[in-house]
């Protein structure tokens, strides 16, 4: 097969018409009607969009086949796709279409799913399904465009081509040996690029797709597992440390997982030992990478090797740089640095590298630079390299961090509580509550020091204007938010006053 691009693919893919391909809550998809559905949105969304001036098709995301009929019917059709979860906010979701210069979003909902409120969705007939497109569908090298937190307080659009895809998935190659039983799980929102790695490996190496749902719950998740015939899961890793109790070793052990693979975070090296422990036939893979290099970057299988770091709480190495994906660690002059164990930032180089953000010049000539006459993207993340050039993360260096595998900017959290009344200024920050739990807690100084602060009405506006995961689990008010000498925010004394002034 010549796989040059994900339209083609999909077309290729009509062998085999009556595989279950795709599992869902709802239903178990035939090849033949994951295509054939994925045509009638193609089709609808040419028909809705053909006069627009849009970088991509807003597509509001669920827990169900719908959502990746719709993502495959936006690249048939030949646009890129921008996936947006039904469980954020409506403002946020508005101010995402708004940017896109789009006047309504497509649903790809199940008809039992809550929609967001306040918001003219496109829904597409329960019942319309089309053998084959009616017009030659345009080629578009974009292939996505995923939101994520941006410092500005608005949503930030990182451009992901075709060839970004392709390099990836030919990549994970070298990592990952999918077999004719295999079944991914997907844990994970499509608006996540965790989710958007097991789609487009379901697409690329053929290997049917159970959506889970409920995932929080340890034992709805494994009934889940068991029911799907689940055998490789990639998540974050609170995901499966929710699983390292007495209960759940026989409950996992019975079902077909043979691999999790965890990114986004921190895997806590008590955690793995648990893994490695209670389930050895279960492969470990710790990974890497940020959404503006296609997903991921790095991965590590994790063997005996490990152990003796692990069991003194080291955490384990993300990989090692490859042909694929380059990595490298630099300086704050951005010069190279080869010395082992001494610690630089990740920089991305090669085809890996997205396009940019969208509408985003200043924030992509940040990010985005040539090195040794290849592109690359400057992570944020801090890390070094061992003797064996295996890399080792040990935390950020901007405002940008990581919490249950989502990365958020701090800023936008700031801005958005800026704007409450009363709020004179803010400092959002990680508070480190024991070795494996950690909280985003706010520390505000008030216009009117007279007038108290309404958490639980602040709490609940935020709720309104961010995704759950952004909104701190305490809101603490301060005399006065200390700055440095430079008449900066002193974020070191923040986290001093309220350790000290807090239980």
């Amino acid at each position: 097969m010549n796989k040059k691009n994900f339209s083609d693919i999909i077309h290729q893919k009509l062998t085999l018409p009556e595989k279950i391909i795709l599992k869902d809550g709802w239903n178990d998809w035939t090849r033949k009607n994951l295509i054939y559905r994925s045509f009638a949105y193609a089709e609808f969304i040419k028909n809705n969009y053909s006069h627009a001036d849009i970088p991509a098709i807003p597509i509001i995301v669920g827990r169900s086949g719908e959502s990746i009929a719709a993502m495959m019917g936006s690249i048939l059709a030949g646009y890129p796709f921008a996936p947006i979860s039904h469980t954020q906010p409506s403002v946020r979701i508005k101010n995402i279409i708004d940017s896109l210069n789009a006047s309504h979003a497509i649903s790809g909902l199940h008809s039992l799913e809550q929609k967001p409120e306040k918001l003219e969705i496109l829904e597409l007939s329960q019942n319309k399904l089309i053998q084959k497109l009616s017009s030659q569908s345009k080629k578009n090298k974009i292939l996505y465009l995923l939101f994520t937190s941006g410092s500005t307080g608005k949503p930030k659009g990182v451009l992901c081509s075709t060839n970004n895809i392709l390099n990836t998935m030919n990549w994970s190659k070298k990592y990952l040996d999918w077999n004719k039983s295999d079944v991914i799980g997907c844990a994970t929102q499509f608006s996540f690029d965790i989710s958007l790695f097991d789609f487009f490996t379901m697409l690329y190496f053929d290997v049917p797709l159970a959506i889970l749902d409920k995932i929080s719950s340890p034992q709805e998740a494994t009934k889940q597992i068991s029911t799907f015939k689940v055998s490789s899961i990639f998540s974050v890793p609170a995901f499966f440390s929710q699983f390292t109790t007495k209960s759940s070793i026989k409950n996992i052990s019975e079902t077909k997982l043979r691999r999790i693979i965890a990114g986004g975070d921190f895997f806590s090296p008590k955690h793995i030992h648990f893994w490695m422990k209670n389930f050895p036939k279960i492969s470990i893979y710790n990974v890497w990478g940020p959404t503006e290099t296609s997903i991921v970057n790095s991965m590590h299988k994790i063997t005996k090797r490990d152990i003796k770091k692990i069991k003194k709480g080291q955490y384990t190495s993300i990989g090692k740089s490859t042909f694929l994906m380059p990595l490298v660690l630099v300086n704050s002059k951005n010069e190279l640095i080869s010395k082992h164990n001494e610690i630089g930032e990740l920089v991305v180089l090669g085809k890996s590298v997205s396009m940019g953000y969208y509408n985003s010049l200043i924030e992509t000539e940040k990010k985005y630079f040539m090195f040794n006459k290849k592109p690359a993207f400057k992570t944020g993340d801090l890390g070094y390299k061992d003797k064996n050039d295996n890399f080792y993360l040990v935390g950020r260096n901007d405002n940008i961090v990581k919490m249950h595998g989502y990365r958020i900017d701090l800023n936008e959290i700031e801005k958005t509580l800026n704007n409450f009344s009363n709020v004179y200024a803010t400092s959002v920050f990680v508070n480190k509550i024991s070795n494996t739990h950690s909280e985003l807690w706010a520390a505000l100084e008030l216009q009117n020091k007279n007038v108290k602060l309404n958490v639980f009405e602040s709490k609940k506006k935020l709720r309104k204007l961010l995704p759950s995961y952004m909104v701190p689990k305490r809101l603490l008010v301060m005399p006065k938010l200390p700055l440095t000498i430079n008449g900066k925010l002193d974020k070191k004394e923040v986290l001093k006053y309220v350790r000290q002034n807090t239980i």
